[in-house]
């Protein structure tokens, strides 16, 4: 099952003895998306939620998931296709992500909540979503993760390595410190032979137009 979040055109206020708090443009509101997975015994269901909301960036406080009855299950929650946390238990489950603020979600990003119903016969079990957003202004997104891959990182002088770069959210720029006084390369796959013996910590910084990261790995030469 897909979802798709949406900005609410009527927004949010909450009344209060004596008068009514209306919040001001831009400043956070909250969001609530949920549905139905029926699920047979055994067997697992995912519920998908996809952000196509360009004006906000979204924060999830709690995932609940909860049977029509008092059974058992297990959930894993993944964010744009990485898993994040699991959990397992009876009657409900209420997962938070509100402790983590670097969870930050905008336009292209999804959320699948994977549920396992562990009982004899099929359920049906409710997943709620709920969170708050706050305007994103047009120089907000992701700034890349980085990570890169390699072939083999032991061997013999002189020593050839070669990098690939992995990264997330689209990197623009590339460089590549391979700690042993070499000239930096810039490119997304490198190769570099290490003619000395001993260990180097290969770097790499990937940067896009909202920041940068780095990531580094160690390469021993014989």
């Amino acid at each position: 099952m897909t979802r798709q979040i949406n900005d609410n055109p009527g927004g949010w206020s909450r009344a209060l003895p004596g008068h009514t708090v209306e919040y001001e443009p831009g400043f956070a509101e909250p969001f609530y998306f949920g549905g139905s997975l029926v699920i047979a015994a055994g067997a697992n269901a995912t519920y998908t939620l996809t952000f196509v909301d360009t004006t906000h960036i979204y924060f999830i406080n709690m995932i609940s998931i909860t049977p029509q009855a008092y059974k058992e299950m297990n959930a894993l929650i993944s964010i744009n296709d990485d898993p994040y946390v699991g959990a397992g238990g009876i009657g409900w489950l209420n997962i938070p992500l509100s402790q983590n603020p670097s969870i930050q979600l905008i336009s292209g990003d999804h959320v699948d909540v994977l549920v396992t119903n562990l009982d004899a016969a099929q359920q049906t079990f409710l997943v709620k979503i709920n969170g708050t957003k706050v305007k994103r202004s047009d120089t907000y997104g992701h700034a890349p993760g980085c990570i890169w891959s390699t072939v083999a990182d032991v061997g013999a002088a002189p020593f050839e390595i070669e990098g690939t770069d992995g990264s997330t959210f689209t990197p623009t720029a590339w460089d590549w410190d391979f700690g042993d006084g070499s000239p930096h390369q810039y490119t997304a796959h490198v190769h570099h032979i290490f003619t000395t013996p001993g260990t180097y910590w290969v770097v790499l910084k990937v940067t896009n137009a909202y920041g940068w990261d780095t990531f580094a790995w160690p390469f021993t030469v014989t």
